[in-house]
Parts: C-alpha cells; structure tokens; sequence
C-alpha cells in the first residue's frame, strides 16, 4: 500500500508497482492519465482526470501508470482493502454528452387512466406528451400478446416491446414524451384488451 509524492516531467509516463484494489490522485494541478495493469494487462485507462479521481476495483491491480503532458508534482495512493476519502472537489472541466432531461418528482399527483379495445391494427394510444412523468400500460387480452412502440413509431405484430397476456409495461425512472402505439399480434375478440395510465 503505497502513498506517492513525485513530480512528473512534461511528456513523461511514470509506473508504480503494488498490489491495490483502490487508488486515488490526492493532488494534481493538471490533467493526468491514469493506466492500471493486472499482470501486465491494461485494466483500466483513464484520461483528463485530476485531483480527487478514484476508481475502486472488485479484483485488484498491481501497477499504475500515470502520464502528464506538463511539468507537475502529484500525489496518488493505492490501498489494498481500503479506502481514501477525499473532503476536495474534484478540480477541472466535465463534458456530458448526450440531451438533458428535466424530470419532476414522482411524488403524486393524477394519473390519467383510459382503456382501449386493440386487434391486429397498429393504434395510438397515447399521443405525444411533452409532460409525462409516468407511463404504465396492462394487457388485459387472455390469450394474444401485445406489442407496444414506445418512440412514435408505429408498432407491428413483429416490432416493440412485447407485453404478454396479462402482463404489463412499466416506465417508472424515464419520462417517455413520444407517442405510444400499440398492436396485437394477432387478432383478438375482447374489448377493452389494453389498459394505460399516464401521469
């Protein structure tokens, strides 16, 4: 178990060999790349972190490969069974790709809840909803499995999330905003076969 002060020259790749399973960069001034190795295997490769970086592992490591593009002093332990806790923020820029969702709160509130007779003919419905918080749908068919589409697309007797008789579909932690189709996949005789709920 090992706690390493040292400076890294600009362009230098530095390699410190011991058995860990936790390590941590307690200090850095600037971006590193972090590498850790299991019997001379790349793990792990981490790059653009700095101070306050951990990475904890279920197996365990035994070097660490640590690269700066610039002239800085560094501290980093790895420990084997334990753990360092940081009380810093974390320093540097974070880029998150992807969209952004606002969600509210499942807490309460109304449920709209309708019912539907659905055959072997693709049916909307739920129309786009820019507000939903909650989606549920149940087959209520004795016999027939249902398919759902959950992107506005329509769905088919051999497309979407298939829901079986008596089986239902929950969308709990996702708001899901598009319309919703559903289909049969093959056709059935009861009425009111599919019951949804949206909040």
């Amino acid at each position: 178990m090992l706690t390493i002060n040292t400076t890294i020259q600009a362009g230098q790749t530095v390699k410190f060999t011991d058995q860990g399973n936790f390590l941590r960069v307690m200090s850095a001034v600037a971006a590193l790349t972090v590498r850790t190795y299991k019997t001379g295997q790349v793990l792990t490769e981490s790059v653009g972190v700095g101070a306050g970086y951990a990475e904890e592992f279920s197996d365990y490591f035994n070097e660490v490969e640590i690269y700066s593009a610039t002239t800085q002093a560094i501290q980093l332990v790895i420990r084997l069974g334990s753990k360092v806790y940081f009380d810093a923020p974390p320093t540097g820029n974070v880029n998150i790709s992807g969209q952004v969702h606002t969600v509210q709160d499942n807490v309460n509130g109304v449920f709209s809840q309708n019912r539907a007779t659905l055959t072997n003919v693709n049916q909307t419905i739920l129309a786009a909803n820019a507000n939903r918080r909650y989606l549920m749908i149940q087959n209520n068919d004795t016999a027939q499995t249902m398919r759902v589409s959950l992107n506005g697309s329509a769905a088919t007797p051999s497309t979407g999330f298939r829901v079986p008789p008596s089986g239902s579909l929950e969308v709990p932690n996702f708001a899901v905003t598009g319309a919703i189709n559903v289909i049969m996949e093959a056709a059935s005789a009861l009425t009111n076969n599919v019951e949804f709920v949206e909040a």
